[in-house]
């Protein structure tokens, strides 16, 4: 597949990380289809983090990776051999009726820094990781790496999630009438359109916002209550009416929802199989402290379906 993808955006290239877990196959596989479907070119990245290259492979379950440990510096036919290695099994995820460009790259250094490094130097369109992988602290619920590369990516990240259901559901994307969830909510409907998948927006409006410590009088936090409510509906609204406007063709569902807004989003895409939850790196309820919105922190966190974190400039 080549040109421009159904969605109407010029393909690029995909990058996805992988490093030898079982959540890494599970990227590898995600990006591979959404390559197919947009007609992107793939760029998977393998980052040595150790400076040595063992022959056997990892014992099952974890996916068959050459072993990483201590030992002198790779030589250039070690760095040639493993990456032979590295595009066999590559090779082997990628369904024999998909016709992709792909391109491996092994690297050596900070799985983070250099995924994202791998992402600048490629001007990738998306870069793909799995939710935990060899790098993770398991004292986390989610790895570092994964955490460092949806906060510093200059491009949507789609981080997979170690347990997650069929992705049969609509792709769900999360609206408050931000730049930045503009960006996201267009972001989604192309990938909506691109997968054949159905698109449901939704808008969470949260009271505790509105009422928690609140000096205001019983009257007033109603009213205040009902705004917030009418603000959620309208953001809603105007969102169908942007993607019906622009993909006529694309089967798209509104839902207005009260509630916290990370739990809602993550609870709704679970409930709805979701193919893909996308949410914007920041929106109206973010800290300005953090790197990462607090609603796109958490889906991050607890979701079971892939997510996608859209940066506020892409």
């Amino acid at each position: 597949m080549s040109g421009v993808s159904d969605s109407g955006k010029s393909p690029g290239v995909v990058v996805v990380g992988v490093d030898g877990s079982l959540e890494s196959h599970d990227a590898l596989a995600w990006a591979v289809d959404y390559a197919h479907a947009t007609g992107s070119a793939l760029k998977v990245v393998h980052v040595q983090f150790l400076p040595g290259l063992n022959s056997s492979h990892a014992p099952e379950p974890v996916w068959p990776y050459p072993q990483i440990s201590e030992g002198p510096q790779l030589n250039e036919e070690d760095r040639k051999q493993a990456a032979k290695l590295f595009a066999e099994l590559v090779a082997d995820v990628v369904p024999v009726s998909y016709s992709l460009s792909i391109e491996t790259e092994v690297r050596r250094g900070d799985y983070a820094q250099e995924l994202l490094a791998a992402a600048a130097d490629a001007a990738a369109e998306l870069l793909v990781l799995g939710k935990r992988g060899l790098g993770g602290f398991s004292s986390l619920l989610m790895g570092s790496v994964s955490d460092q590369v949806a906060a510093h990516a200059r491009c949507p990240v789609v981080v997979i999630a170690k347990e997650r259901g069929d992705g049969s559901g609509p792709v769900v994307v999360g609206v408050d009438g931000s730049e930045t969830s503009d960006r996201a909510l267009e972001w989604a409907a192309d990938t909506a359109l691109a997968f054949g998948s159905p698109l449901m927006i939704l808008g969470v409006w949260d009271a505790t916002l509105f009422t928690a410590g609140s000096m205001y009088s019983p009257m007033a936090i109603v009213e205040g209550v009902k705004v917030f409510a009418a603000g959620a509906k309208a953001n809603v609204a105007q969102a169908e009416k942007i993607v019906s406007a622009r993909h006529p063709k694309l089967d798209v569902a509104g839902e207005v929802v009260e509630g916290h807004v990370g739990s809602i989003l993550t609870h709704r895409a679970a409930e709805l199989s979701a193919k893909l939850l996308v949410v914007g790196s920041r929106g109206r309820g973010g800290f300005a402290s953090l790197l990462l919105g607090s609603a796109s922190h958490q889906s991050l966190h607890h979701a079971k379906t892939p997510v996608a974190v859209i940066p506020a400039f892409h």
